[in-house]
């Protein structure tokens, strides 16, 4: 693989990189696509404070126990999604 070494004006616009990035030349023709580094978003994650007490992870925890059904992010998107069309 090449390697091309980012100056510091375009590596400004790389470091919050979440999705794909397309690059284009000055007449729009795709010279490909930069995907952000998984690990980065891994390592944000251990780092980061969960703001939850852990009386409401308990209270979870029980109604998790009691059968609460938990739903997936897709399944609540379906949801809304055929709520909106009654």
């Amino acid at each position: 693989m090449q390697q091309i070494i980012v100056d510091k004006d375009f590596l400004a616009k790389l470091l919050d990189l979440r999705e794909p990035l397309e690059l284009v030349d000055e007449n729009g023709r795709r010279l490909g696509v930069v995907q952000p580094d998984p690990s980065r978003d891994r390592e944000l994650l251990r780092t980061m404070e969960i703001p939850i007490s852990e009386e409401e992870l308990r209270r979870i925890e029980r109604e998790i126990d009691q059968g609460c059904r938990l739903y997936t992010t897709a399944e609540v998107l379906d949801h809304l999604h055929d709520h909106g069309k009654s």
